[in-house]
């Protein structure tokens, strides 16, 4: 089963959330989205590669 994470700045409220997912369903039929962590500031590298680094090795291999 194909599984894609989002680290994204996008606020809760954003409709950015709910479009990218949509568009990502669309594309890609039975693909499990699961947002890793949304409202990181923007342009904040160090935050976003503190998140990445510490949870992908939560998710499955592949």
């Amino acid at each position: 089963m194909p599984l894609i994470t989002l680290t994204t700045e996008w606020k809760s409220d954003d409709i950015y959330s709910g479009i990218i997912k949509g568009k990502l369903s669309s594309l890609c039929p039975g693909v499990v989205i699961i947002e890793n962590a949304s409202g990181i500031a923007a342009f904040d590298i160090l935050h976003a590669a503190f998140v990445v680094r510490n949870t992908y090795l939560n998710y499955p291999a592949g």
